[in-house]
């Protein structure tokens, strides 16, 4: 049963990427600047076009731009609507490991007797120096279900991300391999729950662009319910051929004194 809601949620996911797609392309101007991480947490809507953030934010040596939003359903056809843009906050992944940064999205995602939940975001991420870098991205979430026949997942489409000089932005281009990649909770005691998952890219990016689909479903007899509070993004990238340098000649350096000792 499970198998079938998680194919159900990435078809869904390609239907409602191709709606952001649409929106945000639809909206293109010509890009404002990206700006350090303001404060402790900004709303999605001030990262969506025309917002105060549009521009782009960057957190360490990454600048994370050209956001989307699209939830469903609506307020005007359900009693219990996707989150809107503005009840979603974007905060910097804390925890992580030297070359690692990322992004942690919070919101108040539910289903229970039926009435589910779907929300898509899209952004890119690329390195400051536009070098090829970028070589893993991970993915986790605190998703929960319980009852038969409800769940809670996220759905990742993964991009190559192509700069457009003629808009200011970035696109979507070429599916990586390991694209999507899912976290997923289907319920009491499921052998198949997965909380984290990671993707190494074959080759280093400079910039890709990535797709969530965050979906939560209930049976209609009000036997289950579930629910997302936290999605969380990282990414990580090797050294840049400076540091490498550096390091290298730091080991010459080490492995020649101990020669002389």
């Amino acid at each position: 049963m499970f198998g079938q809601k998680h194919r159900l949620w990435q078809k869904a996911a390609i239907v409602l990427a191709a709606t952001a797609g649409v929106a945000a392309l639809g909206s293109s101007s010509a890009s404002a600047q990206a700006v350090p991480f303001p404060g402790s947490q900004v709303p999605l809507s001030a990262l969506l076009p025309g917002g105060a953030d549009a521009g782009g934010i960057i957190i360490g040596d990454k600048v994370f731009t050209d956001f989307s939003y699209v939830g469903s359903p609506d307020a005007s056809t359900s009693t219990n609507p996707a989150p809107s843009a503005g009840d979603i906050s974007v905060a910097p992944k804390p925890g992580l490991g030297p070359n690692s940064e990322g992004l942690t999205f919070s919101a108040s995602w539910n289903s229970t007797n039926g009435h589910n939940q779907d929300s898509i975001i899209s952004y890119a991420v690329h390195t400051l120096s536009g070098l090829p870098l970028i070589h893993s991205m991970g993915l986790d979430f605190n998703g929960a279900a319980m009852g038969s026949n409800a769940g809670a997942g996220v759905t990742e489409s993964v991009y190559q991300a192509t700069f457009n000089p003629s808009t200011g932005h970035y696109v979507q281009g070429t599916a990586l391999n390991g694209s999507p990649i899912s976290v997923f909770n289907d319920g009491t005691g499921s052998p198949i729950d997965v909380s984290q998952t990671s993707l190494t890219f074959s080759s280093n990016q400079a910039a890709v662009f990535v797709r969530k689909d965050i979906s939560d479903f209930s049976p209609t007899n009000g036997t289950g319910i579930s629910s997302i509070s936290q999605v969380d993004n990282s990414f990580t990238k090797v050294p840049e051929p400076a540091a490498l340098g550096l390091l290298a000649l730091g080991t010459l350096g080490v492995l020649a004194r101990r020669r002389k000792a």
